[in-house]
């Protein structure tokens, strides 16, 4: 997960440097493939014949706001915004609803304006 800070004034950069996490996450049923492609004009066709299980795109949103909540505790909140730039992330299997991940994450690289984590 890249997450940058576009406008930066005050990054705490040795903050950032020590960042890391480990957290879990329970997967709501409303968070599965077959829930969120039956609300998209592209998948509602051939939503119900999805698995009920965690839907990649929600995995993706959870990691990344993880690391943005990590990164806005060492930078300015009044005029810094961080946001997600670039996640390779793979998803190596069904997680079922109910089911409780485990999210550990660290920053890997800090740039002059940009974390990776």
């Amino acid at each position: 997960m890249h997450v940058v800070n576009p406008f930066p004034s005050s990054m705490n950069h040795q903050g950032i440097s020590e960042i890391s996490f480990e957290e879990t996450y329970s997967v709501p049923p409303e968070q599965t493939a077959r829930a969120l492609f039956s609300r998209l004009p592209h998948g509602s066709d051939y939503a119900q014949r999805l698995i009920e299980c965690l839907a990649t795109g929600y995995l993706v949103a959870v990691v990344e706001s993880i690391c943005i909540r990590e990164m806005q505790r060492h930078v300015d909140a009044d005029s810094d915004v961080v946001v997600g730039r670039t996640i390779e992330l793979e998803h190596k299997g069904p997680i079922p609803p109910g089911s409780t991940l485990k999210l550990r994450g660290w920053v890997e690289r800090l740039g002059q304006r940009s974390a990776n984590f």
